[in-house]
């Protein structure tokens, strides 16, 4: 059964969607988002025969990236803090699964990659994904996000954890 739940940040002009409990709507987001990538690098060089498999793995280099990020573990829930610019404004999806965090938005030209632009094609407007293999299980239905300036935080409950296990004293 799918999972959302939005949370809205207006006055950034930002929002993060929520899903979780459905793996197959992030496989199937990313696999549409490396064919429309690889379609527009083989429109490119003329729908040349023979390089269906470099073009897709071109694609999905540029498309698919580990999530760059900070995290903080903390009373049963970790903090996990990204820099968001990479994505235009507006909303970011994120993925949450038991094992797994994964961010997608529209890409948006950042400073790193400005430089790299002699070398890749412009991906402004294509769906970009970052994703962060977890240490540990989560309960997706109780993440929490929100931004600070151009970070975005989730807050991600370990799962298991209840208010009793956290404050439990050990035995001397």
């Amino acid at each position: 059964m799918r999972q959302d739940r939005e949370t809205s940040q207006t006055k950034t002009a930002r929002s993060v969607k929520i899903v979780w409990d459905h793996p197959a709507d992030r496989v199937k987001a990313m696999h549409d988002a490396v064919a429309h990538r690889a379609y527009r690098i083989s429109e490119s060089r003329g729908f040349a025969s023979g390089h269906e498999r470099e073009d897709w793995q071109l694609a999905e280099s540029e498309i698919v990236h580990p999530l760059q990020c900070g995290c903080l573990d903390l009373d049963g829930r970790m903090t996990v803090t990204t820099d968001a610019s990479c994505f235009e404004r507006g909303e970011i999806t994120a993925y949450i699964e038991p094992r797994c965090v994964t961010l997608s938005g529209k890409a948006c030209p950042c400073r790193e990659r400005r430089k790299e632009q002699t070398a890749k094609a412009d991906l402004r407007g294509e769906v970009v994904f970052r994703t962060k293999n977890l240490p540990f299980e989560v309960d997706p239905s109780g993440v929490r996000t929100r931004f600070n300036g151009c970070m975005l935080e989730l807050s991600l409950p370990k799962a298991g954890v209840t208010q009793e296990t956290q404050c439990q004293p050990k035995a001397a």
